[in-house]
C-alpha cells in the first residue's frame, strides 16, 4: 500500500532528524539543534494527522461511536491529512534549499503524493455516499465489477454514480465515508447503479 509506505518513510525521516539532534546536542552544535527543532515541531503534528485514518480505524472498531460520528471523523481526518501533507511539502521544500537537498526534496515529493491521496479520497467522500456488499450492488447494477466484499459509491441523482472497490486495506470501514487510499482501488461510473439506488429509495418511502 503506497499510503502506508509513504507514511513509514516520513516517520523514519522524522526519527532521523531527532537522532541527528541528539548527536548535535552531545557535540554542542546549537545551530543544527535549533534548525532541527523547528522541523520536528512542525512535522510531528502533521504526521499525527497523516496517520490519523489508520489510528481511527482501530477506535471505530470498538463500537463506541455512531456511524454519523465516525463518518464526520473520517472526512475530517482526510481533509486534515491533506492540509498536513501540504504543510510538509512547504517545510521540506524550504529546508531542501538550506542543505541536504536530495533527502528533503524526496520527502517533499512524497508529501505531495500523500496530499493527492488524501484529496482524492476526501473529494470522493464529499456528497451522498454509501457502502454495500458487492454481491448486493451487482444484483442491482451488473456493470459494477468488484470481486471484493464491499463497494463504496457516490450517488448522483439523474447522472452516473461513481463507485470504488478496494483492492487492499480500506480504513474507517465502520463509517459511511471509508478511506481507500489511491491507487488501491478499482473504480467506475454506472447509470444502472443510480437507477438501482433510486428504486430502493422509492421502495423505502412507500413503507
Amino acid at each position: 500500500m503506497l499510503y502506508m509506505l509513504i507514511c513509514s518513510v516520513l516517520m523514519l525521516a522524522l526519527v532521523k532528524i531527532m537522532w541527528q539532534s541528539m548527536i548535535a546536542a552531545a557535540s554542542g552544535e546549537r545551530q543544527l539543534i535549533k534548525n532541527n527543532a523547528k522541523l520536528v515541531f512542525t512535522c510531528f503534528p502533521a504526521i499525527c494527522f497523516i496517520i490519523s485514518p489508520f489510528i481511527l480505524s482501530f477506535i471505530s472498531g470498538e463500537g463506541i461511536y455512531t456511524v454519523k460520528t465516525l463518518s464526520q471523523l473520517s472526512v475530517a481526518s482526510q481533509w486534515l491529512g491533506f492540509i498536513s501533507s501540504l504543510v510538509m511539502v512547504i517545510v521540506f521544500s524550504f529546508y531542501s534549499e538550506r542543505g541536504k537537498k536530495f533527502w528533503n526534496t524526496g520527502c517533499a515529493v512524497l508529501s505531495l503524493i500523500l496530499a493527492f491521496i488524501f484529496f482524492d479520497s476526501a473529494m470522493f467522500n464529499t456528497g451522498e455516499n454509501g457502502s454495500a456488499n458487492s454481491i448486493f450492488i451487482q444484483s442491482i447494477s451488473p456493470d459494477v465489477k468488484c470481486e471484493r466484499g464491499m463497494v463504496i459509491f457516490k450517488y448522483k441523482k439523474g447522472d452516473e454514480s461513481e463507485w470504488r472497490c478496494p483492492t487492499s486495506i480500506a480504513m474507517m470501514q465502520e463509517s459511511g465515508k471509508m478511506f481507500i487510499p489511491w491507487p488501491d482501488y478499482e473504480d467506475g461510473k454506472s447509470k444502472d447503479l443510480t437507477k438501482g439506488i433510486d428504486k430502493l429509495q422509492d421502495e423505502f418511502k412507500d413503507k
